[in-house]
């Protein structure tokens, strides 16, 4: 006796819906080869210390790069997300105060977890004025990634060193 196959099951709506749209993730690496942060927006988009005034000094020329708190929701207009993999502060854990044309800096530097070098840091949260009050520290979701100190994984890749950005 021959035995009857079930029915195809039809598609259901959410299966024959368009997928969205990807968000590309971008992959930074220490000189060292280390995975050190991801990110969906790349180096060469990201702002940089100095870059809006050209008559100052261009300070450090650092990129600075928004720590969300959580990843975005499908209907949030930034879609930006990051996220510091293998990246430790100084084992003393204590700021370093720089010395600037306009003053002085109190950063939290952040290294690579493997080889120990220095690729960013961190700033005190008495350089926010009123959004600091009250807080101490290291102001955690915005982290300043030195020039020259990350690689993109496209770029390690290819054996290229730098920080062009393209790294995906």
């Amino acid at each position: 006796m021959a035995t009857a196959s079930p029915p195809r099951a039809s598609p259901t709506p959410a299966s024959t819906s368009a997928a969205p749209a990807e968000t590309p993730v971008y992959t930074y690496h220490c000189v060292c080869t280390q995975l050190l942060f991801a990110t969906t927006t790349p180096l060469s988009s990201l702002p940089r210390r100095g870059a809006s005034n050209p008559d100052t000094t261009p300070l450090d020329r650092a990129y600075i790069l928004p720590l969300p708190t959580r990843p975005p929701e499908e209907d949030d207009e930034d879609r930006h997300y990051a996220l510091l993999l293998h990246v430790q502060p100084d084992r003393d854990r204590k700021p370093r105060i720089v010395q600037r044309e306009d003053g002085l800096e109190k950063r939290y530097p952040q290294r690579c977890a493997r080889c120990r070098c220095a690729v960013g840091y961190h700033l005190d949260w008495s350089h926010w004025g009123s959004e600091g009050e009250g807080k101490s520290g290291a102001r955690g979701d915005v982290a300043y990634l030195l020039e020259g100190a990350v690689v993109g994984t496209e770029e390690m890749k290819r054996g290229e060193g730098g920080d062009t950005g393209a790294g995906r």
